[in-house]
């Protein structure tokens, strides 16, 4: 990692107690997304990343600056060592975690990403973003108008909509520091692995099987560079695993954490 970059203080919300468990959102995300989680007995941590939620912003997006601002809160509050969970962008930020600070994780679970690069699939959506901005909307519905363009999805329109702020001028705005992301996502998009890292530590990859992020065709770089990950397909479910079937992804993450 840079050991120039000045990590940031992250909004977190941690509930429960118990074994703590760190759980890193997706792309455009926070903290909110994953609190299914708060249903397990543990002590689980849920962070909004750097550009993302009531966190600040900042230019540099990349994973190792998301990485120091995780290190850097679970310094301060003392934790040597964690569960380490991640969704999305959060699976790709957990696996470069995971890889540069083994020490500091129990287990990995990262969630319907594979080790690899991918095309920009969030690109158009940032530029969504951009569009929304620039047309000075007054109303969330005038927001919505403009997405519904482009996005069929409701739950994805409604995901992107909870990012929307209104400003001191009437306007409305984005909390989200999607210029940032835009601009600098080949810091954050790329492999979270190099080719010969290998990660020894337990865990899990879980991916909804119709997802269209991961498939059987990943299975091989999957165990390549995390050999002791259980890899485990969702069916009826896609990208969104923890919402599509909630109640399987629950078992599943009980099962590989070992608790009751």
């Amino acid at each position: 990692m840079n050991a120039k970059i000045e990590p940031l203080k992250l909004k977190v919300k941690s509930v429960g107690e118990g074994s703590p468990l760190l759980a890193i959102h997706g792309v455009l995300g926070s903290g909110d997304n994953l609190k299914v989680l708060s249903q397990l007995p543990l002590q689980v941590h849920l962070p909004d990343l750097r550009n993302h939620g009531d966190s600040p912003n900042h230019k540099d997006a990349s994973l190792a600056a998301m990485t120091a601002d995780l290190i850097s809160y679970l310094d301060e509050k003392k934790l040597d060592k964690i569960h380490l969970f991640g969704h999305s962008l959060g699976a790709r930020l957990a696996m470069y975690f995971a890889m540069n600070f083994p020490e500091r994780v129990d287990k990995l679970i990262a969630v319907d990403m594979a080790p690899r690069e991918y095309p920009p699939k969030q690109r158009p959506l940032l530029d969504l973003m951009e569009k929304v901005e620039l047309a000075k909307v007054t109303t969330r519905q005038q927001a919505d108008d403009i997405l519904k363009e482009h996005v069929e999805e409701a739950f994805v329109r409604q995901f992107l909509l909870k990012s929307l702020q209104r400003k001191p001028s009437g306007e409305f705005g984005w909390k989200v520091g999607w210029r940032f992301l835009r601009d600098d996502y080949p810091s954050w998009g790329c492999s979270p692995v190099t080719d010969e890292q290998i990660y020894s530590g337990e865990g899990a990859f879980m991916y909804g099987m119709d997802s269209t992020f991961v498939s059987i065709e990943d299975h091989p770089i999957i165990r390549k560079h995390f050999p002791a990950l259980e890899i485990i397909g969702i069916e009826k479910a896609g990208h969104w695993v923890h919402s599509d079937q909630p109640q399987r992804f629950l078992q599943e993450v009980k099962r590989v954490l070992a608790i009751g």
